[in-house]
């Protein structure tokens, strides 16, 4: 099982072959958050750089389906990245996650 440092893993939502969102519990104020988090222990410069361009993206967007992200923070040798929700999301089935958290709804 992965483990992140000041997250508690409760369920892995969605994997691609680059990054990983996983369900989360915040260890210092036991919050529930949704973290996504690239797959590579060692992701290459262009890896990162897209992920963080991701973020950028998503950042100021505000659509229907999308989870704006506001934290990005490096861990380990990677990223990882945490939306702007105090609701809990599920990926909806058959839709592409190109875009950070894109094609999720509420429960």
């Amino acid at each position: 099982m992965t483990r992140i440092q000041d997250y508690e893993i409760r369920e892995k939502l969605y994997e691609s072959s680059q990054s990983v969102v996983y369900r989360v519990c915040q260890k210092k104020d036991n919050r529930p958050v949704i973290l996504k988090i690239l797959r590579e222990e060692y992701p290459t410069p262009e890896q990162i750089a897209g992920f963080r361009r991701e973020y950028e993206m998503t950042r100021g967007l505000d659509a229907d389906g999308i989870i704006r992200a506001f934290h990005l923070e490096s861990y380990r040798n990677s990223l990882l990245c945490l939306p702007r929700t105090d609701r809990t999301y599920e990926p909806q089935p058959g839709l592409s996650h190109g875009f950070l958290f894109s094609g999720c709804h509420p429960l």
